[in-house]
């Protein structure tokens, strides 16, 4: 169609829409042909032409929008196909897709949608996915996604997920609410819901039991990525992911390798040495950290039998020949140690006792000293300075480690500033109110 006549094909197309809405099912299959001619690139007559009919352009979107909760499934298809070309502007520039987002983000098409997606049930896969697909290509744009947002499409989409991790459904589900958690605001507490951590739940289990392939551990590591935003708003649904048994999963399947149980309750297939499980392992022991502000959360990962174990175990310079250290490679287990670390430090203050009866204290001062890298001594010192002030905790650092950080601050020309900085503050907190170790740093002055 030449975008010089968009004004009649809009008048046509809600014509044709109101008598299927009238129950005239003659009507379905000439409406279906001219959404098939709409697949095409409207036609320019001239360069501008397009910019010139900004108006024209969004009353015919509108109107192909009204389409999608039209009474016929086959009409629901084609008027679907048509907005997720026109979105997705295939082979266009990006000038062009972001033009043609714009025209979308002015015609109402994400209200549309979201109906759409609330008509339909999950079994009838083929408009579901349709819908989906129109949702996703959406969803690549703020605007458009703060939209889909605030006209409530996102709970369905969530729904969608329940579809079986084997079809296209949930793929592209879990890639669309990825979109809109990271580009409207708002949208992860939305999704903050008990409801929504069941269906992770169920569709996580799902992948770990049966996600054997490459593309199920892709998928599986999305879905952590999702389930990253919620724990962000862990002061919303911190005890939804406790309570549903999502947290002890995380736990349970991230300190698997570590500690085999006679009745090893995570498959074998997802703890092997692959990026896709290393970076599962990962995302898995990030989303503990942020659900730790949970009261609820930080207690049952203090009581979890191997999860506090299985985080010390990769800095204990004793254990550097365990089946788990050896696992990865040199630089995965690089990084892990320094995620290990890190992560220490967030929850260390919520088990303290837990982290002295490991002998945490002792084995992360071996791990500083056998360490040459930056990052890694970093890090260690991160930990230490962390829980300094923790009830107990200067009396076991005691002397050993006043020296160590004394040492570090004196051998400027072995250590850079930051880490011999890093060393005077744990200094300062060794010896705040404590006689026993200001008395060590005067003996070895």
């Amino acid at each position: 169609f030449f975008i010089s006549d968009l004004k009649d094909l809009s008048e046509l197309i809600g014509i044709l829409g109101n008598y299927l809405e009238g129950g005239e099912e003659i009507f379905v299959e000439p409406l279906c042909e001219v959404l098939q001619i709409c697949t095409r690139p409207f036609i320019k007559e001239i360069a501008s032409e397009e910019y010139r009919n900004f108006q024209a352009l969004c009353d015919t979107l509108q109107a192909l929008g009204n389409l999608l909760v039209a009474p016929n499934r086959q009409v629901q298809l084609a008027a679907g196909q048509v907005l997720e070309t026109y979105a997705g502007a295939d082979g266009g520039q990006p000038a062009t897709i972001s033009y043609h987002h714009q025209v979308l983000a002015n015609s109402k098409v994400a209200e549309n949608v979201s109906a759409g997606l609330a008509s339909i049930t999950l079994e009838d896969r083929q408009v579901l996915l349709q819908m989906l697909r129109v949702f996703l290509e959406l969803s690549r744009t703020k605007e458009l996604a703060i939209q889909l947002h605030e006209v409530g499409a996102l709970s369905c989409v969530v729904e969608a997920i329940q579809c079986g991790f084997k079809t296209e459904v949930v793929s592209v589900a879990i890639e669309a609410l990825w979109n809109v958690c990271e580009l409207a605001p708002g949208a992860a507490q939305t999704l903050s819901t008990e409801r929504t951590v069941l269906v992770y739940r169920d569709v996580l289990l799902e992948l770990l039991n049966e996600g054997h392939r490459i593309q199920d551990k892709e998928l599986r590591n999305e879905l952590l990525l999702l389930c990253a935003y919620l724990a962000e708003e862990q002061e919303s649904c911190g005890d939804f992911f406790a309570d549903s048994g999502l947290l002890e999963i995380m736990l349970t399947t991230s300190s698997a390798i570590e500690y085999e149980l006679a009745e090893h309750p995570v498959k074998a297939f997802v703890l092997t040495s692959s990026s896709e499980d290393f970076e599962m392992k990962r995302a898995m022991i990030h989303i503990v950290c942020l659900l730790s502000a949970n009261e609820h959360c930080m207690e049952q990962a203090a009581a979890h039998p191997c999860f506090i174990p299985a985080l010390v175990l990769h800095l204990d310079e004793h254990l550097a020949h365990h089946a788990a250290r050896r696992k990865f490679s040199r630089q995965h287990e690089r990084q892990l140690q320094v995620q290990v670390l890190a992560s220490l430090a967030t929850l260390v203050p919520g088990c303290s006792e837990r982290f002295l009866e490991l002998g945490g204290i002792d084995i992360v001062l071996e791990f500083v000293t056998a360490q040459s890298e930056e990052a890694l001594r970093s890090a260690s010192l991160h930990l230490l300075v962390s829980t300094a002030t923790l009830p107990g905790f200067q009396e076991q650092m005691g002397g050993r480690a006043v020296a160590m950080m004394l040492s570090l601050v004196k051998e400027r020309e072995l250590h850079p500033y930051g880490i011999r900085q890093d060393a005077m503050l744990l200094l300062s907190k060794l010896c705040a109110r404590c006689m026993e170790n200001q008395v060590v740093i005067g003996e070895l002055e």
